[in-house]
């Protein structure tokens, strides 16, 4: 009989400790599921946010048939400093940035041309041309933000033998 009573005592003891567990289980699903919602809540206003942050996208203009170069390999001075390269005559005011597309040769390996938004100071924003095998002719496009007054820099050295290159305005981005 001892046994029995035990048996019951242990079976009631053990049916409140999950009832007294199962309260705080739903308790704290309950505080997780809170606080979930309101990081969820929180997130989507933050997102909200940024998104009417973001300016609109920018607009992709193509130039068309070009008859001529933009700028032929005469026109650049290579010399290791930056110059100016003004678009103003090629690129219509608002312009932010332009799609070059560039056709260069070099006489050997590992010579470049480099060229930046106008007005940069640091060289880690930098779109690169290079000669990667001596005298071939190399095709590139790249994209360069161009300053408020049309304009991006480019930098090349007075070592580099180049034998063409042309620099062609085939759209931009306004």
């Amino acid at each position: 009989m001892f046994f029995i009573r035990s048996f019951e005592a242990m079976y009631q003891f053990v049916n409140e400790a999950i009832a007294t567990l199962t309260v705080y289980i739903d308790a704290a699903i309950l505080a997780v599921n809170n606080t979930i919602t309101e990081a969820i809540a929180d997130l989507t206003t933050y997102i909200d946010d940024e998104i009417d942050a973001i300016p609109p996208s920018l607009k992709w203009y193509d130039a068309g048939d070009i008859e001529t170069h933009s700028f032929r390999q005469e026109y650049f001075s290579l010399n290791g400093a930056w110059h100016d390269l003004d678009l103003s005559s090629i690129i219509p005011e608002g312009t932010k940035q332009v799609r070059l597309s560039i056709t260069f040769k070099a006489d050997s390996v590992g010579r470049s041309v480099y060229f930046r938004k106008s007005g940069n100071t640091e060289y880690i924003n930098v779109a690169t041309i290079c000669e990667y095998y001596a005298k071939a002719l190399h095709y590139f496009q790249i994209d360069v933000f161009c300053s408020d007054d049309l304009q991006i820099a480019y930098k090349g050295y007075s070592d580099i033998i180049i034998t063409q290159l042309d620099v062609d305005v085939i759209a931009w981005y306004k």
